[in-house]
């Protein structure tokens, strides 16, 4: 699921994008038997209750909404000199991506500038927030995307409850300073 369009912030395009839901825990089954949480837990969609994941007890969600959030503090800060370009979610919801669309923060020759926002739910990767030229329209080129933004804000899921959303609410007052470059360094172009 992918979705381009007009929308003027992340929070309205949820909605066209197949995100208007939450990952949320549920008990994980095995054999008709209960696992206990200790091991592994499921994560679900909250809206059809799909499992999207099956991940390990250290294991944290971090939810899309954040991302959003962030984006869209990203989007504010930029002064207009970004726009949301692209949203949407692979493996039904499994890896969630957000993308803001600059021609000026990146000014390569004939290069797209993005900054790429990814999460998964499925126990797969981290958290990301970076620079790339790449727009995600397949697994392939999510993967490159994804790779591209390394050099930018990464969260384990494994530390987002403390950790995590310390250099989160970092970003959300850094990003009030001119320089938006200044916060994710560009990653190379492709």
């Amino acid at each position: 699921q992918r979705v381009t369009g007009k929308a003027s912030t992340f929070a309205d395009m949820l909605p066209a994008a197949d995100l208007d839901w939450n990952p949320v825990f549920a008990t994980l089954y095995a054999n008709g038997r209960e696992v206990p949480e200790e091991v592994a837990r499921a994560v679900v969609r909250s809206d059809t209750q799909a499992t999207v994941g099956v991940v390990g007890s250290r294991y944290t969600i971090v939810p899309h909404r954040d991302l959003a959030a962030l984006g869209d503090a990203v989007l504010s800060a930029s002064g207009g000199s970004l726009r949301v370009a692209n949203a949407g979610h692979r493996q039904n919801g499994a890896r969630v991506f957000m993308q803001l669309e600059s021609a000026d923060i990146m000014p390569h020759a004939g290069a797209r500038s993005l900054l790429t926002l990814a999460t998964s739910h499925d126990g797969t990767s981290t958290a990301r927030a970076g620079f790339s030229s790449v727009v995600i329209v397949c697994r392939n080129t999510y993967a490159k995307a994804f790779k591209d933004c390394g050099d930018g804000l990464v969260i384990r899921h494994t530390e987002y409850d403390f950790i995590g959303r310390v250099k989160l609410r970092r970003r959300h007052i850094l990003l009030r300073e001119p320089g938006v470059h200044a916060i994710f360094p560009p990653c190379a172009a492709t």
